[in-house]
């Protein structure tokens, strides 16, 4: 059994302040299930976070990264049906929010050959378009900050691969994805 640090542990305490259906609770439950590898249950508790009609600027923002974790189960099908074109959708709309962890999953998506639209020009577009919309990576919160190093990494591998014409069409499409600003 592993040790839970206190950082880690669940605070129940302050859960029972909330009811069962406030999206702080049900987000905290599913990602405690996630920790646990019980993707299934935390599918469950961010479904509910989804279909909550909390519209608040700090739901909204608990509501995009519930759907682009969901969105993550979907395309590897831990715990739900793999469904690779649902999850794609679903980083779109993430991406059109301004959800920098979508833009990287996209680009990671468009890279992997195993997904039926595979075209790593595209997946190079994604990762710059991170860039483009955040050039000063110190301004990003501590898990933006993880995404955006993850694109410049899948930056720099597809780069290596793709010709000089290819990187120079990701850059022109990387413009004109859906902007964050």
């Amino acid at each position: 059994m592993n040790a839970v640090s206190d950082e880690e542990a669940c605070p129940l305490g302050k859960l029972a302040e909330y009811p069962y259906t406030d999206i702080e609770c049900q987000f905290y439950l599913g990602t405690t299930a996630y920790r646990a590898g019980v993707y299934e249950v935390a599918a469950a508790h961010w479904m509910q976070v989804l279909l909550s009609d909390d519209g608040s600027e700090a739901a909204v923002e608990t509501k995009t990264i519930a759907r682009g974790t969901i969105a993550f189960l979907k395309y590897h099908g831990y715990g739900v049906s793999e469904d690779k074109a649902s999850a794609v959708r679903d980083w779109l709309v993430n991406a059109k929010l301004g959800d920098i962890a979508s833009r990287r999953q996209l680009g990671y998506v468009f890279e992997d050959p195993n997904y039926s639209e595979y075209d790593p020009v595209t997946g190079l577009a994604w990762y710059k378009s991170i860039l483009v919309n955040h050039p000063d990576r110190d301004a990003l919160s501590e898990n933006d900050q993880e995404s955006y190093d993850l694109a410049v990494e899948g930056i720099e591998k597809l780069e290596s691969e793709l010709s000089k014409q290819q990187i120079r069409s990701a850059e022109l499409l990387s413009v004109e994805l859906p902007s964050t600003k």
